[in-house]
């Protein structure tokens, strides 16, 4: 299956509609959210399309700058060509790098990503196709780590977090793996686990759930109020976005319970 199906069809990365009004974020981050989005945006974009004040801009861009998230460049002017460049901002590639990676049968892959989203580069660890324990699946994972970083010419200290899809229930509020196809075991603490044996944290999802975030930030989901997300591999997923989020299986179940009484 390809996870990578219509990435980078947009400049920028990250959902592009605003979202739910009561679940916006503090001021200072949907600054940073919008320039990240846009790939690159002028403080009087930032004003105007966020309907805030100008002197909330200059605060607000000022404290990213100083702490590393954006940084100005000049961009040309589109409508007239010539002139002295317009100062925009961009996020600052550099300030940060993660890990994502998609556990499977045949074959884990990973891919090494700056604070812009850009992929710097991407590694496979074939596998075979059966259950694994606990500790041979962190074997797998930390090997994965290595192998990526390695392609990336970097060092283990350069990550900032590891993110990993795999196919089962993840337990969002303990960070358990309640059941992975994968594992032998079930109620599996493999968060715990990674973080003896590697600099950064470990992040747990469904793999469908990750793909789902994926096409929010990356994909068709960017500029859509509402989504789905089916996946056809060993078994049958489906993830939800809504405004502007990826829920969660539990969510999306709260929700359409929720719709079933009031219909009712």
């Amino acid at each position: 299956m390809n996870y990578r199906s219509n990435i980078r069809t947009k400049s920028g990365c990250g959902p592009l509609l605003a979202g739910d009004s009561a679940r916006l974020p503090a001021l200072r981050q949907q600054v940073f959210e919008h320039v990240r989005s846009s790939g690159r945006a002028a403080r009087a974009d930032i004003t105007r399309d966020l309907n805030i004040s100008g002197a909330s801009t200059t605060t607000l861009t000022a404290d990213l700058i100083d702490s590393g998230f954006l940084r100005e460049v000049d961009e040309p002017d589109r409508e007239h060509g010539r002139g002295r460049p317009r100062v925009a901002l961009e996020v600052v590639p550099d300030s940060s790098y993660v890990i994502g990676i998609k556990l499977s049968f045949k074959q884990h892959s990973a891919v090494l990503c700056d604070f812009a989203g850009n992929v710097l580069a991407t590694a496979i660890l074939p596998t075979k196709n059966k259950r694994s324990s606990e500790d041979v699946l962190i074997e797998q994972i930390i090997a994965l780590c290595h192998r990526v970083i390695k392609a990336a010419d970097m060092s283990e200290q350069d990550i900032a977090a590891v993110g990993v899809g795999i196919p089962g229930i993840v337990d969002q509020a303990s960070g358990r793996i309640r059941w992975c196809s994968l594992l032998q075991d079930t109620n599996v603490d493999l968060a715990s686990s990674f973080a003896t044996k590697f600099n950064a944290p470990l992040f747990l999802d469904n793999d469908t759930n990750m793909l789902t975030l994926a096409e929010l930030w990356f994909g068709v989901g960017r500029d859509k109020t509402d989504f789905a997300v089916v996946t056809i591999e060993n078994g049958v997923g489906m993830g939800v976005g809504s405004e502007q989020q990826a829920l969660s299986w539990h969510t999306w179940r709260r929700l359409r319970a929720g719709a079933y009484q009031s219909a009712a």
